[in-house]
Formats: C-alpha cells, sequence, structure tokens
C-alpha cells in the first residue's frame, strides 16, 4: 500500500514538472506549442492541454 502510494507521488510530481515545463517554453521561452511538443516528445493536443489546466 505504500508503494502505490508514492508511486502516485512520483507520477503527480512528473505531471507537474511535465506543466511547468511546457509553460515555460511557450510562455518564457517564446516557443509555439508545436515547438515545444517537439521539445518534450508530446503531441501539440497534450501541450495545450497542460497549458489550460
Amino acid at each position: 500500500m505504500v508503494a502505490a502510494f508514492a508511486e502516485q507521488a512520483v507520477v503527480e510530481a512528473a505531471s507537474a514538472a511535465t506543466r511547468e515545463a511546457a509553460r515555460a517554453l511557450v510562455r518564457d521561452g517564446s516557443l509555439s506549442v508545436r515547438d515545444a511538443a517537439d521539445m518534450l516528445g508530446l503531441s501539440h493536443q497534450r501541450v495545450q492541454q497542460l497549458l489550460a489546466s
């Protein structure tokens, strides 16, 4: 049970880090959503979702 909580914490931290990276690339780095998606290895739709959340 403890391992499941630890795994969930890691997943949540990774999601938050990805969201912050997307925001930094698009807003601070002045990249397009598509360029940020390429750099992160995500679809442009996913990056758009991350920016909206």
